[in-house]
């Protein structure tokens, strides 16, 4: 361990780069990652799954330091989750489904480490808030008859999120950076609802983990 230290050091003061300073433009585009959960209370049984997979972009501004510290404003947006669930009442079955849209602001700060002239490591997190919307729809099955039910749309509810980053950034040119990272996200809870009278699928806690790609150009 000490010997991994020592080299570490070295490495490090051995490539004391700085970044340039200046005001920067930033884009990402990901892929999310949710565990799929499943419950069963009684008769109801559901399950939450990711809908697409390629569901997370964002957009955003910062300021990098010449010291390898850097802040930026993020604006992202979550692609659809699903989530589903089987109710039977009165020998009725209910086929229900929740469409979650979850988009978030998000203030990030990150430290670099140098690896050489043109490659660093990074490290940090961000906290912000959260919007959360639900879109209910479904159908049911009664005697083999099918029939559909009343969209139901929640209002939105904000939550607070956090989340901790690390990842390895390139530098492309003088003032382009190219980054990949990888993010740990707490989003926060949808709220429950009903779907057309009927009570619908409980509400979720969206901890998320995403791999992203994102690219920031200095004005």
């Amino acid at each position: 361990m000490k010997k991994l230290i020592l080299i570490l050091s070295i490495l490090t003061s051995s490539y004391s780069t700085y970044a340039e300073e200046g005001v920067y433009l930033k884009g990402t585009m990901g892929m999310n990652h949710i565990n799929n959960g499943k419950y069963e209370n009684g008769v109801n049984t559901g399950k939450l799954k990711l809908k697409r997979y390629f569901p997370v972009v964002g957009l955003g501004v910062g300021y990098q330091f010449d010291n390898n510290l850097r802040i930026e404003t993020m604006i992202d947006y979550y692609f659809l989750f699903s989530q589903t669930e089987t109710k039977n009442i009165n020998d009725i079955q209910f086929k229900l489904n929740l469409d979650t849209k979850i988009s978030d602001l998000v203030f990030n700060i990150y430290k670099s480490f140098p690896i050489n002239e043109y490659t660093s490591v990074f490290a940090g997190g961000g906290i912000g808030i959260a919007s959360i919307q639900d879109e209910g729809t479904g159908y049911f099955i009664d005697e083999g008859m099918v029939g559909i039910i009343e969209p139901s749309y929640s209002r939105h509810v904000y939550r607070f999120t956090h989340r901790i980053s690390t990842g390895v950034e390139f530098k492309i040119k003088k003032s382009i950076y190219a980054e990949i990272s990888y993010n740990y996200l707490m989003l926060g809870k949808n709220k429950p609802q009903k779907i057309d009278g009927i009570n619908g699928v409980p509400k979720r806690q969206f901890n998320i983990h995403n791999l992203t790609l994102g690219l920031r150009f200095l004005l």
